[in-house]
């Protein structure tokens, strides 16, 4: 029988355990008849110490304890049951035969006993008692559960929430007043949540004026559920961010609303990130933009036939065409290649800096000089580009030498050139384009043969008949009469013209002879200036009725090794020039001084009118050959050789020849010469005029 009751006793899922404790197995078999049930666990016991042993590992939903029994007796083991923190809560219904006496139940009830049940027992009467406290036991299990998984669950939703320190999330009222809120929601506003309890989240929200938009969130998140908006967060420290809003409801177990559930985030990070692409974006389409009108800027420049270059404000080129690949034999058109400043003029200063032509054993940049058209070098700060960037200058017509990367002769170009600006005015790059002028060059050459053979020949008949002009005002002079004086003035009248033309052939030869790169052929010899200047000055006078010849000398010194008769020229023609363009007369001034020239001794001739003046902008070509000035040309004779032939021949004296004008005010050339041979220069290589007046001053 107790193997059967003990196999009975496994315990389905789901039942309730109730212990049956009784030494007779009559009684248990009849107590498991009456209790039995599916959802039931019945487990039985023969003695108390058996009881205690169930009551060691299983729990009870209550005990049927019989009074009498062998050893340890009902009341002793409920004593024991009483005494364990475990089943000190176990409701205990004690059995007992019905000649117990009254003080039997007593101490029943005393010992925590629920009931106490004479045998024999009414059957529905102890099912349904039972039955309570197996209903009861489900009950306190169930709430014991749910306690549990409740707390577990709070356990968990505090961990989340403090493990959220990007969001401020607070339990909110009915009407918006804080009960609670998180570590984040500290973080955020700098508020604790002691400091916020009872007061209004709308109070930490930027709103319209009359704080409407906070109350209409409420409004919303109560009306539909949920709701969501974009704020101004004010923290306590004054600080202002941008606010993203979640509100939801809050209900309780019935699903009535109690309140609502705000989740709030930072988005500052957000939003500058947002900005940040917006940006990047307006930037990548700018550049795409750039790109394109960059693209065809190039195809504009690589289909012009002048080599062209555009650089940045430091020099660097940023475009340029394949013209200057032609022109230079060397790329350019890298950026951050530029004009190499770095090189001494020994070295060929004033050099554009570019990526050589592709071989493998020239792969590095290497400097490409750039000369002047005479064939000295640039200053460093002094080349075309250079200016354009740094003072804003405007190059127009500027001839210069290149030397290519593989021809042996340097190239001649023209170049022009301006500055770029920004929207502000100021210099942010240049442009200078280069155009190949050897063709013309090459014409020039030959017109420049031509014209110095031609000149060549024509003297011998001019000489010839310089000859027989004297000798025939000799014979008429010997004849009287008016018939006589006439012949003699047609003669003289001849050998004046045939003077003129020799000079001005001589001015062309000299002039051929320099441009072919031959230098002159001086006759030196010990020339006083100032005599010489006196000579010119009383020769012109006669004729310069309307106009004052006067000489100043204060040079110390004026006297040098020479060709006189190229100086007379010189002198001459300023001279002449003077009185020529100063057609309402005047004083006309030739001062002579001392000069200094890198400390060594020069002398100085000013020749100074009042007339016509030079415009500003032919300045920089009057010393060129047939060039004549944009007020006169038409309109008073000459043939553009004059200055350009002087201006040689002070270079050829190792001098120069400089000027200084202003339209309607008149001009002042000064031709300046070495007073000792070793201070000269070597013939050809003077400075260039037009770049050394301004350090070269002159008397009043």
């Amino acid at each position: 029988m107790h193997a059967e009751l003990a196999t009975s006793a496994i315990r389905p899922l789901g039942q309730v355990n109730i212990l049956l404790v009784d030494d007779e197995p009559k009684n248990l078999t009849a107590l498991t008849a009456v209790l039995e049930g599916a959802d039931r666990h019945l487990i039985l016991a023969y003695s108390g110490e058996e009881a205690l042993r169930h009551l060691l590992h299983t729990d009870f939903a209550v005990i049927l304890l019989d009074v009498n029994m062998p050893g340890i007796d009902g009341f002793e083991t409920a004593e024991l049951i009483r005494d364990r923190e475990r089943t000190r809560d176990t409701p205990i219904i004690f059995l007992t035969a019905a000649t117990r006496s009254e003080a039997f139940a007593t101490r029943g009830y005393s010992l925590g006993a629920v009931d106490y049940i004479v045998k024999p027992f009414d059957p529905e009467a102890l099912r349904s008692k039972v039955g309570v406290f197996v209903d009861l036991f489900r009950k306190t299990v169930q709430i014991t559960r749910q306690a549990a998984e409740l707390s577990e669950t709070t356990t968990f939703l505090n961990g989340v929430l403090e493990s959220a320190p990007d969001y401020a999330i607070a339990a909110l009222d009915s009407e918006g007043r804080v009960l609670t809120w998180n570590e984040g929601a500290r973080i955020m506003f700098g508020y604790t949540a002691e400091e916020m309890v009872g007061h209004s989240v709308t109070a930490l929200l930027h709103a319209d004026a009359d704080g409407e938009r906070p109350r209409q969130l409420l409004r919303d998140a109560a009306r539909a559920g949920k709701a969501e908006g974009s704020f101004d967060g004010y923290g306590k420290d004054g600080r202002r961010f941008p606010l993203a809003l979640t509100l939801g409801q809050r209900r309780d177990a019935a699903g009535a609303s109690v309140g609502f559930v705000l989740i709030g985030r930072d988005v500052s990070e957000t939003r500058r990130a947002e900005a940040q692409r917006a940006q990047l974006v307006e930037v990548q389409a700018a550049r795409s933009t750039a790109e394109a009108a960059r693209d065809r800027l190039q195809q504009v420049l690589d289909v012009l036939p002048e080599a062209i270059v555009i650089a940045d404000a430091d020099g660097r080129i940023l475009m340029s065409n394949g013209v200057v690949q032609e022109i230079t034999g060397r790329r350019a058109e890298r950026a951050g290649a530029g004009i190499d400043a770095s090189a001494s003029p020994a070295e060929g200063a004033g050099s554009l800096a570019g990526a050589d032509l592709p071989s493998p054993a020239a792969p590095e940049p290497v400097a490409l000089e750039m000369l002047r058209g005479d064939g000295t070098p640039y200053a460093p700060d002094d080349q075309p580009l250079a200016r354009i960037v740094r003072d804003g200058e405007v190059v127009r017509g500027e001839q210069m030498l290149i030397r290519h990367a593989v021809r042996a002769e340097p190239l001649p170009v023209l170049v022009n050139g301006a500055p770029l600006r920004d929207a502000d005015g100021a210099v942010n790059g240049g442009v200078i384009v280069f155009q190949d002028i050897s063709p013309i060059k090459e014409f020039e050459s030959q017109k420049d043969q031509f014209l110095a053979a031609a000149s060549h020949d024509l003297k011998n008949p001019l000489t010839s008949i310089k000859a027989r002009a004297q000798l025939l005002q000799r014979r008429a002079s010997r004849v009287e009469g008016a018939d006589g004086q006439s012949l003699l003035d047609g003669l003289r009248a001849i050998d004046q013209a045939t003077s003129r033309i020799t000079s001005m052939i001589n001015e062309l030869l000299d002039v051929a002879r320099v441009q072919m790169g031959r230098p002159l052929l001086l006759d030196r010899e010990p020339t006083d200036l100032a005599d010489l200047a006196r000579q010119v000055a009383a020769e012109y006078q006669p004729a310069a009725d309307r106009h004052e010849i006067v000489l100043e000398v204060d040079a110390a010194r004026h006297t040098g090794e020479w060709d006189r008769q190229r100086l007379e020229r010189v002198l001459s023609n300023l001279v002449a020039n003077a009185i020529k363009f100063s057609p309402e007369g005047g004083r006309i001034g030739l001062h002579i001084r001392d000069v200094s020239v890198d400390g060594a001794e020069w002398v100085a001739l000013d020749v100074r009118d009042s007339g016509v003046g030079i415009p500003s902008d032919d300045l920089p070509r009057i010393f060129e050959r047939f060039f004549r000035g944009s007020n006169v040309a038409g309109t008073i004779e000459g043939t553009g050789l004059g200055l350009a032939g002087a201006h040689q021949i002070a270079a050829q004296h190792g001098g120069h020849l400089a000027v200084e004008s202003r339209e309607g005010a008149g001009s002042t050339f000064t031709l300046m010469l070495p007073l000792d041979a070793e201070d000269a220069p070597i013939d050809g290589a003077g400075a260039d005029p037009t770049r050394t007046v301004a350090a070269q001053p002159h008397a009043s």
